[in-house]
């Protein structure tokens, strides 16, 4: 008889909703690798086959920008909440070899270059862990796992992201955040990235 009760009080009982949804924007900037040859010998001179091309490599530090949403899972007043983002992201064009540090000659170098900017898309999954605070601000500890799986030009890459972050209750429902992470990107090689988010995000409880 108990178990009859106790199943029907869970089968009437109102449904509670926990979580929440937002919107997010972040800007920072990452690096990239970019690979060229160098066309000649040591003393200038072309060489015959393309086989005997030295490669060379430079880094550029590139900006980046986007929008998207950030779902929360949980209650407002749990101290740690599950964080879901999905967001477009846009990497600025790569700049010549030349100009991003190259000591080869502009006339020795054999190279391509992405001259438009990039466009992708992001998924993330990860925590927010409150470190201290109160009901109305409180300091974070974020960290996410995820990928750039949306790509115009078969470039997806994994991402890994941490960092401090801060969360204020506009009101009771409504709250603030804002995060400085560092992400690291890996597509064939690991590649570095500094990124700040802010949002606002509306709770269902």
């Amino acid at each position: 008889m108990r178990l009859l009760v106790m199943a029907a009080s869970l089968l009437t009982a109102s449904p509670a909703f926990a979580g929440g949804i937002g919107l997010l924007a972040t800007g920072g900037a990452h690096t990239e690798p970019l690979y060229y040859y160098k066309n000649t010998d040591d003393n200038g001179n072309p060489l015959k086959s393309i086989n005997d091309y030295e490669q060379k490599s430079v880094i550029e530090t590139l900006p980046n920008l986007g929008l998207g949403v950030d779902l929360a899972l949980g209650d407002r007043d749990d101290k740690i909440l599950g964080d879901c983002r999905f967001y477009w992201m846009q990497d600025s064009p790569q700049v010549s070899p030349v100009d991003a540090g190259s000591t080869v000659p502009k006339d020795q170098i054999t190279a391509a270059w992405r001259e438009n900017s990039r466009n992708v898309g992001v998924g993330a999954i990860g925590l927010q862990w409150q470190i201290v605070g109160n009901d109305k601000i409180h300091f974070n500890a974020i960290g996410h796992v995820g990928s750039a799986f949306v790509t115009l030009d078969h470039s997806e890459y994994l991402t890994l992201d941490i960092g401090p972050g801060i969360t204020y209750r506009a009101t009771r429902q409504v709250q603030l955040f804002g995060d400085v992470d560092y992400m690291a990107r890996y597509r064939k090689v690991l590649t570095n990235s500094v990124n700040a988010y802010v949002g606002a995000r509306y709770m269902f409880d």
